[in-house]
């Protein structure tokens, strides 16, 4: 029996996770896992790793960039990921670098895998440029978890 791959999961279907095809990948290569302050991060890079807001990330904190290559694409065709930093956590993925992670995404459709990333990419989500945050409320809820 083949043993099976690590995973690494995605509420929705980022523009960073879409093939040349404009599909989603469904496997991806860890390369490298760094420790990083959220508040030390440029705009551009929280911009793009939370796909314009997308998704909420605290003004601060400590958290884990993974980097992943895209199979089959070049050398540049890499994305990142950025994960809450526990020590634990950061012992799992650095033990993973090298080895292929099925990528899930919960939030896509069956119907058509790559909808959510295609209504996504043409609309523009009102930004709170304070949080990073398509709305406010969304951070509250997230802190009070």
């Amino acid at each position: 029996m083949k043993p099976r791959r690590p995973i690494i999961k995605f509420s929705k279907c980022y523009r960073k996770l879409l093939d040349e095809h404009a599909a989603p990948v469904a496997m991806a290569q860890l390369l490298e896992v760094v420790r990083i302050k959220l508040q030390q991060c440029h705009p551009s890079f929280i911009d793009y790793d939370t796909d314009s807001g997308a998704f909420c990330l605290p003004p601060k904190g400590s958290y884990l960039m993974l980097l992943f290559k895209k199979p089959g694409g070049s050398e540049a065709d890499l994305f990142t990921t950025l994960r809450s930093y526990r020590a634990e956590k950061e012992r799992y993925y650095r033990a993973k670098r090298g080895e292929w992670f099925d990528v899930i995404i919960s939030g896509q459709s069956a119907a058509n895998p790559t909808m959510d990333a295609v209504q996504h990419k043409n609309s523009v989500p009102k930004i709170n440029t304070t949080l990073g945050c398509p709305d406010p409320d969304l951070f509250d809820e997230f802190k009070n978890r």
